[in-house]
C-alpha cells in the first residue's frame, strides 16, 4: 500500500512538472523496493518521465535493466514504444526503427514517422506521414489541425529530399483541403496554400 501511495505521489509530481523529483522516487522504488513484474512496470513509468525530462539515456537504462520475458501485453507494448523513442532521441535511428519491425497500429505508425523525421530521413518521413493521412483527402470533411500539420510536414520532407513527384502527388491530393476551414483566417489560409505549393 505504501509503495502504491508513493507511485501516486510521483504521478502528482509529474502533474506539477517536478520531473526530477518524480524520477527520484520511482528510481528508488525500482532499485530498492520492488522485484519482478512490479519492478518492470514502475521502470516503464520511470522511462516515460525521463523522456519527458529530456533524459533518453536514463530512460533506456530503466527499460533495459528491467527486462522480463513474462509481462502483460500492454506493459510490453508501452516498454517497446518507450525504448524505441529513447533510441531515436539518442540518434540511434536504425535501432529505433528495427524495434518497431513486425509491430502495427496507429501509435506505431506515428512513432515511426516521428523517428524518421527526427533522424532527418526526409523522404521516408514524408511517405510515412502520407500513409498516416490515408484517405483523408477524399470526401467533404475538412482536415483537422493534426492532419493539416501532417500535410505540412510531409510537404517539407519532400522538399528537403528533392522529391518533386511526391510533392506534386501530395499537392494534387491536399491543396484543396488545405484551403478549407471555416476557423482559418484568410491570411493564414493563403500562407498554407503558398507553403503546400512550394
Amino acid at each position: 500500500r505504501g509503495d502504491e501511495i508513493t507511485r501516486l505521489l510521483a504521478d502528482r509530481l509529474v502533474e506539477l512538472d517536478l520531473l526530477d523529483k518524480a524520477g527520484e522516487i520511482l528510481q528508488y522504488q525500482m532499485v530498492r523496493r520492488l522485484t519482478g513484474a512490479a519492478r518492470s512496470t514502475v521502470a516503464t513509468r520511470l522511462a516515460m518521465i525521463q523522456l519527458m525530462n529530456g533524459k533518453p539515456a536514463e530512460a533506456l537504462q530503466a527499460i533495459v535493466s528491467t527486462r522480463l520475458a513474462e509481462l502483460p501485453a500492454d506493459v510490453k507494448r508501452a516498454r517497446l514504444l518507450l525504448e524505441s523513442k529513447a533510441l531515436a532521441d539518442l540518434s540511434r535511428t536504425d535501432q529505433a526503427l528495427d524495434l518497431l519491425e513486425g509491430e502495427s497500429g496507429p501509435e506505431i505508425d506515428r512513432l515511426g514517422a516521428d523517428i524518421l523525421w527526427h533522424g532527418r530521413r526526409w523522404r521516408e518521413a514524408g511517405e510515412a506521414l502520407e500513409r498516416i493521412l490515408g484517405e483523408s483527402w477524399r470526401g467533404q470533411a475538412p482536415l483537422g489541425d493534426g492532419e493539416r500539420a501532417d500535410v505540412m510536414r510531409a510537404a517539407i520532407g519532400y522538399v528537403m529530399s528533392d522529391e518533386a513527384l511526391s510533392l506534386d502527388r501530395l499537392r494534387t491530393k491536399f491543396a484543396a483541403k488545405m484551403a478549407q476551414g471555416a476557423d482559418r483566417s484568410e491570411e493564414h489560409t493563403s500562407e498554407l496554400q503558398s507553403r503546400i505549393t512550394i
